[in-house]
Parts: structure tokens; C-alpha cells; sequence
């Protein structure tokens, strides 16, 4: 059990940090501390006791925070460290209730148009138990190798239409307010997201009730790789990034056929 001393530690924390941009966000809807009360009830109720005899339990090592896009916008711009401050505050939240974490914390503010201004969802996950759930059958179509670069990166869907990646945050679903707008009435409004993270796509599913799947498995969060086959709803997009400076890359004996045939 976390101790009160060490929330109200993290709240008064969160709430010195970005108290003035929920004020101007949210007026007095939503404060730092609500969040911070949620992670730690998150981080409480997702830790799992291991097979080990007398073994600490096992803490989240995830936390997905969920914001109306423009909400979401405004703290990435005015506080860009958010993420890398609530990490080191769930570790030692974790440190000081006994809690086992496999690695260190990741929390990540999601853009989700479902939710209105004044409404926020956190949500914890195990990225060691999903990743061996769904790792194991993952197989990616064979493709030329592509490149480390993501200036190339992009979606063709349905064998069909290319869509360049070139925005930070990428939404796609069936509501005119994505970027990527499926009329596919087996996706969801707010289907999934793609983020730029680095020199990574990562793809989240946003909640949508079908499910988003990757090479046939079904995914919450799954980094990209080239030749990821996409699937939401009834529509297919496979993720490919060219190989702008390898010339010896040729035809490929596979489904998807040349790599010439995306261009």
C-alpha cells in the first residue's frame, strides 16, 4: 500500500509543476492532483503478485494518459519534461510501496477526441507480459530493408492509397477530425493513433471497441516496424519506410509483391 505522505508528496509535486496550465485548461474542473491521485490508484490496482515465493509485487510499468487532443497539445508544448517527471515519480512511489518494477516507467500522454475537455483516463499496463502475449506470433511481410530514417515512413491502405507520416501525432479513425478518415463503418470514430517517438512510429489502439491488430495479433500498443500489416476493422494498411539509399535492393518473392508497386 502507497503511504499517504508519499501521494501527497507526488500530488503537491504535479500540482507546482502544471497547476497553472490546468487552471487555464480546465478552470476548476480538473486539478494536477486528480491525475495524480489516478496513477497511483492505477499503479495500486495493476500490481500482480509473481509465481516467486516472498517475492515483492510487480508494479505497472505503463501509464497511458488520456486528454482531449487539445488539452493533450497544451501540455506537451508548455511542459515537454511532463512525461519524464512522472516517471521518476511513479518510480519512487513504487520504491516506496515495496513494488517490484521490471523497468523503468513509461507515461505517455494520449491525444483521444472521445473525451471531452474536463475528462481525462489513465490507464496501467505490463509491457513485459503484452509484448510476450503477442510477440511470439507476430510475423511482418518480407520487404526490402528499409532504412533507420522515418522521412520515407508511411501507410498504404488497401493496396491503394499512401498516406506520407509526417506529422507527430497521427489520428485514424471514422470522424472527420482525424488526419487518416476510414469510411469503413467496422472502424471505430476514434480508431488508433501513430506517434512519431524518436526515430519510431509507435501505433496505440485508442479504445476502440473492434480492436486494432498487427500482423493478425491484437495489439494496445505495438512499435512499427516496415512491412507491419495494420488491420482496423474491415480496412488493411501496411507501414512501410522506404530505402532511399540502397540501391541494391530488388524484387521480393512475397504477398505484397516489388517494392516499386507502393510508389
Amino acid at each position: 500500500m502507497i503511504k499517504q505522505q508519499h501521494i501527497t508528496r507526488l500530488e503537491t509535486q504535479l500540482a507546482e509543476l502544471v497547476e497553472s496550465t490546468f487552471v487555464a485548461l480546465f478552470g476548476n474542473r480538473i486539478r494536477a492532483q486528480d491525475i495524480a491521485l489516478q496513477l497511483v490508484r492505477e499503479m495500486e490496482s495493476g500490481a500482480h503478485r509473481p509465481d516467486e515465493p516472498d517475492a515483492p509485487p510487480v508494479a505497472p510499468d505503463e501509464y497511458l494518459i488520456g486528454l482531449h487532443p487539445d488539452v493533450q497539445s497544451a501540455l506537451i508544448r508548455r511542459h515537454p519534461a511532463l512525461s519524464a517527471s512522472l516517471t521518476g515519480h511513479l518510480v519512487e512511489l513504487a520504491r516506496s510501496a515495496g513494488y517490484h518494477l521490471p523497468a523503468e516507467p513509461r507515461v505517455v500522454l494520449l491525444a483521444d477526441a472521445s473525451l471531452a475537455v474536463n475528462r481525462f483516463t489513465v490507464h496501467a499496463a505490463h509491457r513485459e507480459r503484452e509484448q510476450q502475449s503477442s510477440t511470439a506470433t507476430m510475423q511482418a511481410v518480407s520487404i526490402p530493408k528499409a532504412s533507420a530514417t522515418l522521412s520515407g515512413a508511411q501507410l498504404i491502405i488497401d493496396d491503394q492509397l499512401i498516406v506520407p507520416l509526417i506529422a507527430p501525432v497521427t489520428n485514424i479513425g471514422r470522424h472527420s477530425d482525424n488526419q487518416i478518415v476510414l469510411s469503413d463503418p467496422a472502424v471505430s470514430r476514434h480508431h488508433a493513433q501513430i506517434r512519431r517517438r524518436f526515430d519510431e512510429h509507435i501505433l496505440f489502439n485508442a479504445r476502440s471497441k473492434s480492436g486494432t491488430f498487427v500482423n493478425g495479433v491484437q495489439i494496445r500498443e505495438h512499435r512499427l516496424n516496415s512491412g507491419d500489416v495494420i488491420q482496423l476493422g474491415d480496412t488493411q494498411m501496411v507501414y512501410m519506410v522506404d530505402d532511399n539509399d540502397d540501391d541494391e535492393a530488388d524484387d521480393v518473392d512475397d504477398a505484397t509483391g516489388p517494392q516499386d508497386s507502393f510508389n
